[in-house]
């Protein structure tokens, strides 16, 4: 059986034993499925059509979480930068004098 085919069965039992729409989403994000994969098994699954699967997995309590992860990493690499990425005489950036002293 393909890992496609395994996340659509998993869909469908979850769905089957009583489980929400979001908690279908985490088990296929737990499964390590993209969004774009995640909405494509779920709408496979269900047969849903494209529109209410991208919907339900856009408004998974997962994604927003991985979206705030997401915008933390963001804000934090951007510290970083600006702090640490400043151009040098010789081409380098503090910042990567600064990964090089993280080894």
């Amino acid at each position: 059986m393909s890992r496609d085919a395994e996340l659509r069965e998993r869909v469908r039992n979850a769905i089957h034993s009583g489980q929400s729409l979001d908690q279908v989403v985490a088990l296929l994000r737990d499964a390590g499925c993209s969004k774009g994969q995640s909405i494509i098994v779920l709408a496979d699954a269900t047969s849903m059509d494209m529109a209410a699967a991208t919907a339900a997995v856009n408004g998974g309590q997962v994604w927003k979480e991985q979206r705030v992860q997401d915008e933390s990493l963001n804000a934090g690499l951007w510290d970083t930068m600006s702090h640490h990425g400043k151009p040098q005489s010789d081409g380098s950036t503090d910042l990567t004098d600064w990964l090089e002293r993280q080894d």
